[in-house]
C-alpha cells in the first residue's frame, strides 16, 4: 500500500457509557480530496459532510472517552480551511498530555505517532474501494486548472 495521508475525521459511534469511536479516512492523493459543500461556511451547519468516497483509499478507527473537536462540527470555518491548513481536522488539549492536533494531508505514520503519544491506538488501515479512474480524472482536471487551460 502506498503512503497514506489523512483526509477526514469523524465520530463513527458513541456508546451509552461515554466512549467515542472515531474513524479516520486516508487517501494516497490528498491534493484531489473534496466533498460536496466543503466550501460552505460554517462546516457545522451542513449535515453529513463527507469526502468523495472514490478518493478515500483506507480507513482506521480508534476509541476513547475523550470528545475531540472536529472540523466537520466547526461553527466558524469550512472544510476547505482544513485543506488550506487553517484549522485541523481533529483537536484536543487536555493539559496533561501534549495537545492532539491532526491536520488534513498529514502522513499516516505521523497520525499514528501523535495518537500513541496521547495513549491512543489507531487500528489497522482497512483498504476501501477507491476508483483509480475518478482519481486520475481529478488529477488531470487539477493540472488543467493550474495551467489556466480549459
Amino acid at each position: 500500500m502506498s503512503e497514506q495521508f489523512l483526509a477526514f475525521a469523524e465520530i463513527s459511534s458513541e456508546t451509552a457509557d461515554g466512549k467515542y469511536t472515531y474513524t479516520l479516512s486516508f487517501s494516497e492523493t490528498p491534493d484531489v480530496v473534496w466533498g460536496e459543500n466543503w466550501n460552505y461556511t460554517p462546516a457545522g451547519a451542513v449535515s453529513s459532510l463527507k469526502p468523495d468516497e472514490s478518493i478515500i483509499t483506507s480507513k482506521a478507527e480508534f476509541s476513547t472517552e475523550t470528545r475531540f473537536l472536529l472540523a466537520i462540527e466547526n461553527c466558524c470555518f469550512a472544510m476547505q480551511d482544513c485543506i488550506d491548513d487553517i484549522i485541523p481536522l481533529l483537536f484536543y488539549e487536555s493539559g496533561t498530555t501534549p495537545p492532539l492536533v491532526l491536520h488534513f494531508g498529514e502522513a499516516e505514520s505521523s497520525v499514528r505517532e501523535k495518537l500513541t503519544a496521547n495513549g491512543l491506538i489507531l487500528g489497522e488501515l482497512i483498504s476501501t474501494n477507491k476508483d483509480d479512474a475518478v482519481i486520475n480524472n481529478m488529477i488531470e482536471n487539477l493540472k488543467d486548472d493550474e495551467s489556466g487551460e480549459l
